[in-house]
């Protein structure tokens, strides 16, 4: 009896634990911090809860991440354990991690079976590139340009330049301040902060010169600048423009 009720205590336990977990995980998922929620439901997983929820959290907490090759790794066990019970969102955000690690011809496969269960018309089946175009079609296309790494490139995200004043303003998560810093919750890197580039006299390289608009900075994210033209400099621009 005394056995009985240690068994039944730890098992008790057990499910206390889980549902505290996933409910962490939850919370996590709902405040886009997806890392640390995807570590949660993985720590899940491997405790023996491999529910068809779970493996939609977790698969969907790398997919909003951008982290292809563990999206594709939980969608693929999803649609062999729970096909038929997901909805066919799930069968488009298999094709499209599937492609995002150059698996083609499974993802073509995939986005198929999408098309296929929906009921109702949806073109992103019907425009998915692969449909009509093969891998051999786009490696036969000779190189028509070289891309290369700027020197203001990390490893991080870098995008949404504009050009300002002969140089470049651009949005980098790269810390240049010398505080420890917060990391955005959503993909566990520094708040985007806008910085300005000098440009090369060829115009084949950009190099970091200083952190733009200071007094706009924010603990949060600035990004995607946009700067409107006076009057003057319109009409000078249409000049040039008109010339050229």
């Amino acid at each position: 009896m005394k056995r009985t009720i240690i068994i039944l205590v730890l098992l008790v336990m057990q499910l206390v634990y889980s549902q505290t977990k996933n409910k962490t995980a939850d919370a996590l998922f709902d405040k886009m911090y997806y890392i640390e929620a995807a570590k949660s439901y993985e720590m899940s997983i491997k405790n023996g809860d491999v529910s068809k929820e779970i493996l939609q959290r977790v698969g969907d907490a790398h997919y909003f991440n951008t982290q292809m090759e563990n999206a594709s790794k939980w969608y693929g066990k999803l649609l062999a354990d729970y096909s038929n019970e997901v909805s066919s969102e799930y069968y488009f955000r298999y094709a499209q991690s599937l492609q995002g690690i150059q698996n083609y011809e499974l993802a073509k496969k995939w986005m198929r079976s999408f098309s296929e269960k929906q009921k109702a018309s949806d073109s992103r089946g019907e425009n998915f590139s692969l449909k009509t175009v093969t891998l051999e079609d786009i490696k036969a296309i000779k190189p028509q340009f070289i891309l290369e790494n700027l020197d203001i490139n990390s490893a991080y995200s870098d995008f949404g330049p504009m050009f300002y004043k002969g140089d470049l303003v651009y949005s980098t998560t790269v810390d240049s301040s010398y505080l420890k810093t917060a990391k955005y919750g959503w993909n566990d890197q520094p708040f985007l902060n806008l910085q300005l580039g000098k440009i090369s006299p060829t115009q084949t390289d950009v190099t970091f010169k200083e952190r733009f608009g200071k007094e706009i900075t924010t603990q949060y994210h600035e990004a995607c600048v946009a700067f409107r033209l006076t009057k003057k400099q319109f009409i000078l621009q249409e000049i040039i423009i008109t010339a050229n």
